[in-house]
């Protein structure tokens, strides 16, 4: 076994101490590669602190050198990369050049190569419990609770229908553990198609966490149900049980607006945070959804977060082809026109009271109003993540447009049209072949919904901050 030569990018050591020598070749003595890219998950410690070990094997690229991504920020999360240690090259391969997020590994063409790292919790005390960390790896004793992005190392292979991936997940002794994860069905393994995107979407929830499931209407059939899954140590103040039915009423909500159920079965995490810049958060990676709220969050908060992250399996990810590209420039339509979805479920589906879609288009109108000097829209986008008033801006934008646009398709259709029409079609219409989603993909099809002009409104409502004059009556 040969250790790669020292070097450090960062705060990554990359090291020739062989310090998992015994593990390492554990490991690789006991495993069989079945697929093309194979990843080891286990339990350990690393200087009396908890840890996982981590291991990833794949064939070197035809060229002989693979690129590799390394574990990186998320959404505003800071110093994903710090909780990597000892990332070597294992056998004959080595690690030829450190880049900006990335490796080469230089290895003959077709070897197997695998590498292995450490992976430890933020060094900031309780960083995965604020919302600047919630993207970090989280990692005790007893659970680990990982976003792709932020804990694995990715071969760059180039995704194909014949490729392959499988990932398996042990406690520290070695025996097999069970996990959660969007990436194949509860268990201590699961196999799935290879993507990189796949890895650094992926979800996982490892070790001794809870599920609530309930089935919608009593039903049984996986498209019906949803699971919300919490750490074994969550404060049992919460009625979970209570949430879980919530959160099958917000699915339920969701599969009729859009006009069918999805095959998908959600997979939701809830975790408690303490931060005083924002009482809740959460992001959908595919059918799993991140979501954080403050112990001071009552129930109804929840049910409007989980209502929001939920439909963004539809907008946008049903409208483009897995993989496909949303970009930047579409927050506007991806979070504020979810956001008016949102408040037009909770009102429909009896979550809030009647009035509850007008009464916060005026809190956001009045928002927009305040704001003084209206900034870019895109340089509101460059701070999306990091500042709260820029993102709030960027949502309530596309919120009010929404609206506008709802109100005018049915105006010129009596009330035939709305605007959940032309956001169905982007769905049904052509998405699977859809490579990139942006502004000259919707305006061809708000304009046959009912909107005269497109391209000026974004360029008002959106680029410009101009704030519009809501429609007088909000049919919904």
């Amino acid at each position: 076994m040969i250790c790669s030569s020292g070097f450090w990018r960062r705060h990554i050591r990359v090291s020739t101490i062989c310090s998992f020598s015994a593990l390492l070749l554990v490991l690789l003595n006991n495993t069989t590669f079945a697929a093309d890219v194979d990843y080891v998950v286990q339990q350990a410690r690393c200087a009396a602190k908890p840890c996982l070990h981590i291991s990833v094997s794949f064939t070197s690229s035809g060229d002989g050198e693979t690129l590799v991504r390394l574990p990186g920020d998320y959404a505003g999360s800071v110093g994903a990369e710090l909780g990597v240690r000892e990332l070597r090259a294992i056998g004959t391969a080595s690690i030829v050049r450190a880049g900006s997020g990335d490796i080469k590994v230089a290895a003959k063409t077709g070897d197997r190569v695998t590498l292995h790292y450490a992976l430890t919790p933020p060094e900031t005390r309780d960083a995965s419990s604020m919302l600047a960390g919630v993207y970090l790896p989280a990692i005790d004793t007893a659970r680990a609770r990982l976003l792709g992005w932020t804990a694995f190392v990715i071969p760059m292979l180039s995704p194909s229908t014949t490729r392959t991936a499988s990932m398996t997940f042990r406690a520290a002794d070695g025996a097999a553990l069970t996990a959660y994860s969007n990436l194949g069905a509860l268990g201590s393994v699961v196999e799935f198609a290879w993507h990189p995107m796949t890895i650094g979407t992926s979800v996982v929830l490892l070790g001794d966490y809870v599920s609530h499931a309930p089935s919608l209407g009593g039903g049984t059939r996986d498209s019906n149900r949803a699971t919300l899954v919490v750490s074994g140590n969550e404060p049992a103040r919460r009625d979970f049980k209570a949430l879980a039915q919530d959160l099958m009423a917000v699915h339920g909500a969701i599969a009729q607006y859009w006009g069918s159920a999805s095959t998908d079965v959600p997979l939701v995490y809830f975790g408690e945070i303490r931060d005083s810049s924002s009482s809740l958060k959460g992001s959908a990676f595919g059918a799993a959804f991140l979501t954080f709220a403050t112990a001071d969050r009552p129930r109804d908060g929840l049910t409007y977060l989980w209502m929001h992250e939920l439909n963004h399996a539809w907008l946008p990810r049903k409208m483009l082809r897995q993989y496909g590209r949303r970009g930047a420039d579409l927050y506007w339509f991806s979070e504020g026109f979810t956001e008016y979805v949102t408040h037009c479920l909770l009102e429909d589906g009896g979550f809030r009271a009647p009035g509850h879609l007008a009464r916060e288009l005026r809190e956001a109108q009045k928002r927009l109003a305040a704001v003084t000097t209206p900034q870019p829209y895109l340089t509101l986008v460059q701070r999306f993540h990091s500042d709260q008033a820029a993102y709030k801006q960027v949502y309530d934008r596309g919120f009010l447009l929404a609206a506008v646009w709802d109100a005018e398709i049915r105006r010129g259709s009596a009330g035939v049209r709305s605007l959940r029409d032309a956001l169905r079609s982007l769905v049904s219409d052509g998405a699977e072949n859809r490579t990139v989603l942006d502004a000259s993909t919707l305006e061809p099809v708000m304009t046959r919904a009912g909107v005269a002009n497109f391209s000026q409104d974004v360029r008002r409502y959106v680029d410009q901050g101009n704030v519009p004059d809501l429609p007088t009556t909000l049919a919904h």
